[in-house]
């Protein structure tokens, strides 16, 4: 995902993947400070207006499950930003991406 390694993240692709995201990516901002995103993937050639996040329902559901070790949310507390998305690849549009946590 160049995009994401233009930002500074590390990638690490799950290939083939059938579980709750195809992608972590990864960022430390500084000592004390990093993000993980768990992206999941999509392919459609659906106009880009008739795409919602509810339209992959069992992906979104997927990554709502997704848990976490404990120590990892202790990480959150001193500055570990853990995002779930859903990305979903709009032919001749380009990515529409919705964070899975607030939607």
């Amino acid at each position: 995902m160049t995009q994401l390694t233009d930002e500074g993240y590390t990638v690490l692709r799950m290939a083939g993947s059938h579980g709750a995201c195809d992608i972590i990516a990864i960022k430390k901002r500084n000592p004390h400070d990093s993000e993980i995103r768990f992206i999941q993937l999509k392919r459609t050639k659906q106009s880009p207006d008739k795409i919602t996040v509810n339209s992959y329902l069992r992906d979104r559901d997927k990554l709502k499950k997704l848990e976490f070790d404990t120590g990892l949310f202790m990480w959150e507390k001193n500055g570990l930003a853990l995002t779930k998305e859903l990305w979903v690849w709009v032919d001749k549009v380009g990515w529409i991406t919705f964070d899975v946590d607030t939607d």
